[in-house]
């Protein structure tokens, strides 16, 4: 498949890179391809999921779905091999629900489906590092029944395996946010539900008990994700001030981190950057995206990127270089890549 690119003229990095046309619906979730070449979105409209190609400089032509989901996608996440891409669509029936599509850089395949599926719709996704098991974070069905599940996933075949539950089930809402730590013994989870972040030792068969913070968060939890050393979350609420970073010892969640200067509005997405010196805040009002240095004990004064986006962020992700910023939001063209 031939791709034609947006050309951006200049000779440095661009401070943006919008598609050649707008996404015929919300941004509603980013992820980039673990090679930086490819970033998926879930949006509202048309075929729900669509990959563009990414050289640095350039969007290409969106690579659309060979079989379009069933409804608008409120997350993706490419597999660590980059060749199996997870998506949550919005069905009606638990088999149009989570899945995930072999992705061979220029078609997006039919998806495969686990037995059971998720009891509802879901949200956040994490591939383990390892890319032996895939967490998915979606609404409980019912009070009792739990919100988030870890599948088995044999990447060679894209299989899924045994589903892992909680149990005894304490998080039976709304999980908003799954994210595996570095090392994969991890998993982090953001919920609706009190104490609303909560973190489960992983041993690859079945998850441990949870981890709570003693001081917790002001509510819902939005998002919430791993340094790359795994000792710090970070995570950004609907209930001021909105973001903070808890330190992680492995056994203990420790007093959260909090901005000196909060962002302006609940906090829908947030991820630290390659180097974990940098977090990068994405929120409602403006500036949508904010960024603040990091030493490991104090927050920085925030900062924005070059170009403002133009409206609401619904998810950030920040490319493997460190280099790019992946947005979705709520204003046309409702995603665009921004220069870090």
């Amino acid at each position: 498949m031939r791709h034609q690119f947006m050309r951006v003229s200049g000779s440095s990095l661009p401070s943006s890179i919008l598609p050649s046309s707008a996404l015929p619906g919300t941004g509603l979730s980013a992820a980039w391809s673990p090679s930086g070449s490819f970033i998926a979105v879930g949006h509202s409209g048309g075929s729900f999921v669509r990959v563009y190609p990414f050289t640095g400089t350039q969007l290409g032509t969106p690579i659309p779905p060979s079989l379009a989901p069933v409804g608008e996608v409120y997350g993706v996440e490419f597999s660590p091999s980059g060749i199996w891409l997870a998506l949550n669509p919005f069905g009606q029936s638990n088999q149009e629900r989570f899945q995930v599509r072999p992705f061979n850089g220029s078609t997006l395949g039919n998806p495969v489906l686990p037995s059971p599926q998720a009891s509802a719709y879901g949200f956040g996704i994490s591939f383990r590092p390892s890319g032996d098991a895939v967490a998915l974070g979606h609404i409980a069905a019912s009070s009792g029944n739990t919100d988030f599940v870890v599948y088995l996933f044999d990447n060679s075949t894209g299989n899924f395996g045994t589903q892992i539950r909680e149990s005894p089930v304490l998080f039976d809402d709304f999980a908003s946010s799954v994210h595996f730590s570095p090392s994969g013994s991890y998993l982090a989870v953001g919920d609706r539900k009190s104490p609303y972040l909560a973190v489960y030792p992983f041993s690859g068969a079945s998850l441990g008990t949870r981890i709570t913070p003693s001081s917790l968060p002001p509510g819902h939890v939005n998002s919430a994700k791993f340094s790359p050393a795994g000792n710090f979350i970070a995570i950004g609420s609907s209930v001021s001030p909105y973001f903070s970073i808890y330190p992680f010892n492995g056994s203990a969640l420790g007093n959260p981190i909090l901005p000196a200067q909060p962002p302006p509005g609940e906090v829908r997405s947030v991820s630290f950057t390659p180097s974990g010196s940098r977090v990068v805040v994405g929120h409602v009002n403006s500036p949508f995206v904010s960024i603040y240095p990091f030493d490991g004990s104090t927050l920085g004064s925030p900062s924005g990127v070059a170009a403002t986006p133009p409206g609401n962020t619904r998810q950030i992700a920040i490319s493997p270089s460190g280099s790019f910023l992946a947005w979705v939001g709520d204003v046309s063209p409702f995603f665009g890549v921004y220069s870090l």
